[in-house]
C-alpha cells in the first residue's frame, strides 16, 4: 500500500511527526507499507535545514483497523529509524 497525504490532512498537521528526543519534524509526504511495518517519506527540518526524501521506517504497536492514513497515524510506534 502507497497513500498520499491528502490536503486536507496536511490542513489538519496529520502528516507532521516531532521527535522531541531529536528535536526533529518530518512533513510527511506519503506513506508506505503493510501490517505493522511502514515507512513515511517527506521532508525532514533538522536545525532549521530541510531534507528532501527523508525516510523513517516505524513499527506500529498494533494492526491498524483500516490501511489508511488516519488510522495509521493514530496508532503508537513499538520501534522507528531513521532511512536516510
Amino acid at each position: 500500500m502507497k497513500e498520499y497525504f491528502t490536503q486536507e490532512q496536511i490542513q489538519k498537521e496529520i502528516n507532521k511527526i516531532y521527535i522531541e528526543e531529536d528535536d526533529f519534524v518530518l512533513e510527511g509526504e506519503f506513506i508506505e507499507g503493510e501490517g505493522t511495518h511502514y515507512i513515511i517519506t517527506g521532508i525532514a527540518v533538522i536545525e532549521n535545514e530541510r531534507y528532501h526524501d527523508f525516510k523513517i521506517e516505524f513499527n506500529l504497536i498494533e494492526l491498524p483497523k483500516e490501511e489508511t492514513i488516519p488510522f495509521i497515524m493514530d496508532i503508537d510506534w513499538d520501534w522507528y529509524d531513521y532511512l536516510c
